[in-house]
């Protein structure tokens, strides 16, 4: 299966807050790969699940790896490179 790694930096004043994880997971449940976030520390999240996105307590200047396993992994690292790059709901 197809693998893709990104790494972006949050950019929105307030982290990864309820409506960021809302996003970040519709778009996740849109795609057919395995999506996991992981910040500090090496914390680990579902990106399909909002509470573990919300635990990973990724705040404005960390990094947060994105990785996606699956027919459209690309696709998927890709459009959430964009969202948070974009300031992620800001």
């Amino acid at each position: 299966m197809p693998k893709e790694i990104q790494e972006v930096k949050i950019n929105n004043p307030q982290g990864v807050h309820l409506r960021v994880a809302a996003n970040v997971v519709e778009m996740c449940k849109e795609s057919q790969s395995r999506v996991s976030l992981s910040c500090k520390n090496c914390r680990h999240a579902d990106a399909c699940s909002v509470l573990s996105v919300l635990m990973l307590g990724a705040a404005q200047g960390d990094s947060v790896t994105i990785t996606a396993e699956g027919e459209d992994a690309k696709e998927i690292v890709g459009k959430l490179t964009d969202y948070f790059n974009d300031g992620g709901g800001i």
